[in-house]
């Protein structure tokens, strides 16, 4: 829930420094609004980060399912070959 925070505070804030026609990133002036989107950007850009590739990780080591649910499914007919109802007719 915090990335989803933390992404959205970060596009509001491009959104609020685009609007008001200045930089959003590289922006060394010392007005409030920059100093907050600055603050916002050293601490949610890392978090999110962090969370896409905590999110990599588990996609990448989770189980689609066991061998029934990955199996390719059988024909509907009993009587005809398992290619039969895929062949493409001439």
């Amino acid at each position: 829930m915090a990335t989803v925070v933390a992404g959205i505070l970060d596009v509001g804030f491009i959104a609020v420094q685009a609007a008001r026609g200045t930089f959003s990133h590289f922006n060394t002036s010392g007005d409030a609004v920059t100093t907050i989107g600055q603050y916002v950007f050293m601490t949610g850009i890392p978090g999110l980060f962090v969370a896409d590739l905590v999110i990599a990780l588990i996609l990448l080591f989770q189980r689609v399912g066991d061998r029934s649910l990955t199996r390719p499914s059988t024909p509907a007919c009993s009587r005809c070959s398992p290619g039969r109802h895929f062949a493409v007719s001439r």
